[in-house]
């Protein structure tokens, strides 16, 4: 196996061979590759001491004579092995419609109301920017990378579930641009109302205001307004990985993913949901988007929670 460093140069590598070009321009056999990351071979579903690059594609074809020779992936890049994985079609985790109970507090459903879109996400956490509790949520849940949504009333439940009430208002999210890559998605509004910092049980109260750091093989959970409280297993840490939003397309970079393979891990209205370690009930990470395989199941995706609450000069509220 080679040094982290061998490791980070080779994916590196491979995101400007696979990834540089926006999803609209890629080459047809390159449509199929849905991001690049770095983990341990996968066999027969089980984690191989051989460290590789993943290629993450949206559909594998397990016969490598029925693929046009120069359209096969590479089984190795600058002296790193490759594996190919199939984790399906990367998509936001936003809802068009779904239910939960109106409670102020992480874990709900949350929206804003946009002329002909009734779509809705997941109040991650409470955070203080400037001495002020704000929820967190994602960029596109809240702004959809417009910057006049700013000042726009937050709503809970989302106008997805119904007429809401106002919880906040809209402040400041991380401005994204259309087919370059970036850390996060994500967005705070100001609270109006009081809200509790404790996420909905099972997970309750989050140990520390610090987060925790991600790492392959830990066990998560998560609790969603789409899909409730699941548990999954980080996958990868360092994935970077293409996601079509409704303004454009965008690389999302060193992301966790996390792998439910027995059932749902994320769905539609899950975006914006805290990623907590199980054992710890440190928070690591901010869900995105999720995808679908039928062989390797479920995925969430995730932004790391560090580099969300650096980007916004926001502090976790335990």
């Amino acid at each position: 196996m080679g040094s982290i460093h061998d490791l980070r140069h080779a994916k590196r590598i491979a995101v400007q061979r696979f990834l540089s070009q926006p999803g609209d321009r890629r080459s047809s056999h390159l449509d199929n590759v849905a991001g690049i990351g770095i983990g341990p071979r996968i066999k027969e579903g089980k984690h191989q001491a051989e460290t590789t690059i993943h290629l993450y594609v949206k559909v594998k074809i397990k016969d490598r004579t029925a693929i046009p020779k120069e359209h096969l992936l590479p089984t190795e890049i600058e002296g790193v092995p490759t594996d190919v994985i199939s984790i399906g079609r990367p998509v936001p985790a936003v809802a068009i419609s779904h239910r939960i109970a109106p409670v102020p507090r992480p874990g709900v459903s949350i929206g804003v109301a946009r002329e002909f879109q009734l779509t809705s996400g997941t109040f991650g956490a409470v955070v203080e920017v400037e001495g002020k509790r704000h929820l967190l949520t994602n960029n596109h849940v809240l702004a959809d990378n417009d910057p006049t949504s700013l000042g726009r009333k937050v709503l809970q439940p989302g106008p997805s579930v119904g007429r809401g009430r106002e919880i906040g208002i809209l402040r400041q999210f991380v401005p994204v641009t259309p087919g370059t890559a970036t850390d996060v998605d994500a967005a705070v509004a100001e609270l109006t109302i009081e809200a509790n910092p404790t996420v909905l049980e099972p997970i309750g109260k989050i140990a520390s205001a610090m987060p925790g750091s991600a790492a392959e093989g830990i066990e998560v959970e998560k609790i969603g307004a789409g899909t409730g409280h699941t548990l999954g297993t980080i996958f990868d840490v360092e994935a970077d990985l293409f996601i079509t939003q409704s303004y454009g397309t965008v690389t999302l970079r060193d992301q966790i993913l996390i792998n439910n393979r027995e059932g749902y891990f994320a769905f539609s209205g899950d975006s914006g949901s805290l990623i907590v370690e199980r054992s710890t009930k440190r928070a690591v990470g901010l869900l995105c988007a999720y995808s679908y395989d039928r062989g390797q199941g479920f995925f969430g995706i995730a932004n790391r929670l560090d580099n969300v609450l650096a980007a916004l000069q926001a502090t976790l509220v335990p």
